[in-house]
């Protein structure tokens, strides 16, 4: 009934995979409209995080931010969509970032820019990962999201992905800790970064000390 460890609910799974060894599934839900409703009701999204093991802090924030999302998507039209390209946000929440950063020496602005015309039109959508090499099934579904097969994770993901996810947010969670220590004094920031490294388990803890020495921060 709810198909292969990844697969989300209403979706059904085709039993096959991409090039790249992800399950394929269609949509269901979403054609018939019912996808929309699970979401606005933030019940696709504590399922989906129950259903991959995440903690109750992971399910109540994959509740809020289907909400979230849901309830903002009217009025983030075109125009928002494209200046959030143009300066590289989102106003949607676990939604990926239009662009990436440009690398250095390069316009960030005219990267952007592009990015954002060619975003602006499925068609050119398509056209570019046709030609950055992507598969038929890649290209086509910026033309007909609810009719293509989606691509899930890797069922080797789904084994670890409560791991995968902790590990993650420990490391963003350390990244958000040195830029605010950064800027403290030095008794400050030492009752800060000991205080943060106490809400860290013992594996991520360790893990999180090697960083803060090669970032150079001195607790």
């Amino acid at each position: 009934m709810t198909g292969r460890p990844g697969v989300p609910i209403g979706n059904v799974d085709t039993g096959r995979n991409d090039k790249n060894n992800r399950p394929l599934s269609i949509p269901v839900f979403d054609l018939l409209g019912l996808g929309r409703s699970l979401r606005v009701t933030g019940i696709h999204g504590a399922l989906e995080a129950y259903r991959k093991g995440l903690t109750n802090a992971d399910i109540a924030d994959s509740a809020f931010r289907d909400i979230y999302n849901a309830q903002i998507s009217p009025f983030a039209g075109p125009t928002i969509r494209f200046a959030g390209a143009v300066a590289n946000v989102t106003p949607f929440m676990g939604v990926k970032l239009p662009d990436p950063a440009a690398a250095p020496g390069e316009s960030a602005l005219k990267a952007n820019t592009i990015n954002a015309l060619v975003l602006a039109n499925p068609v050119s959508g398509s056209i570019r990962e046709w030609r950055r090499g992507a598969g038929l099934t890649t290209a086509l579904e910026k033309q007909f999201p609810r009719f293509v097969p989606k691509a899930t994770q890797p069922l080797e993901m789904m084994k670890n992905y409560p791991e995968i996810v902790r590990k993650a947010q420990a490391s963003k969670f350390v990244d958000s800790v040195i830029s605010d220590a950064r800027y403290m004094e030095p008794q400050e920031r030492s009752q800060f970064v000991r205080e943060a490294l106490n809400r860290l388990n013992s594996e991520d803890r360790e893990k999180a000390k090697k960083t803060l020495k090669y970032r150079r921060i001195q607790y």
